[in-house]
């Protein structure tokens, strides 16, 4: 009985702990652009999330760019940019491994990542062209594996829907063209 009341109090906590860490409704999001108004020298980059098949997600946001940042609401996707010049962005990644019970949720707690401001050092974009940013994260012994921001120019035939789909197409370069990509930690 006593063991019940544990385990019961243990996921209680972890649920409350999940939500205040993930929180508990997603912010609609709404296109934002730093080019000028009808200028033709414009790219464009959408902000991705991904499941995979285990159940863990990735996901990227716009967060600043200069001086000017997103407020708390403020969930800006796609986001347009002067084409043709280097950038450098401040995003927020995000990494939710496979849920777990018992010892191992807090295992999976310690690899979970949420809001984690990494700057993204850009390419010069073509104009003209639109892009997608990928938050992709290799699950190593207690979330010490890899975290890479990955720049593909958004591929015409077929959206990938799943991190799956996103690993096997990085691997292989299959559909995606890889214009740059950058690692941080956690």
């Amino acid at each position: 009985m006593k063991k019940n009341v544990f385990f019961v109090g243990m996921i209680g906590m972890m649920l409350t702990l999940g939500l205040m860490i993930m929180g508990c409704a997603t912010t609609p999001t709404t296109p934002h652009s730093f080019a000028a108004e009808g200028s033709p020298d414009v790219a464009t980059i959408t902000f991705m999330f991904v499941g995979y098949s285990n159940g863990a997600s990735a996901s990227v946001s716009f967060f600043s760019y200069g001086d000017i940042v997103t407020e708390k609401k403020e969930n800006w996707n796609p986001v347009s940019f002067p084409a043709d010049n280097p950038l450098q962005f401040t995003v927020k990644a995000n990494f939710n491994p496979v849920q777990a019970g018992g010892l191992a949720a807090i295992v999976t707690l310690a690899r979970t990542f949420n809001g984690k401001q990494v700057v993204f050092d850009c390419p010069p974009l073509e104009a003209g062209k639109s892009y997608s940013l990928w938050s992709v994260s290799s699950d190593g012994p207690l979330g010490a594996g890899t975290h890479t921001l990955v720049l593909t120019e958004t591929p015409q035939e077929g959206v990938i829907k799943s991190g799956d789909a996103l690993i096997m197409a990085l691997r292989t370069r299959d559909k995606l063209v890889v214009v740059a990509e950058q690692e941080f930690k956690k």
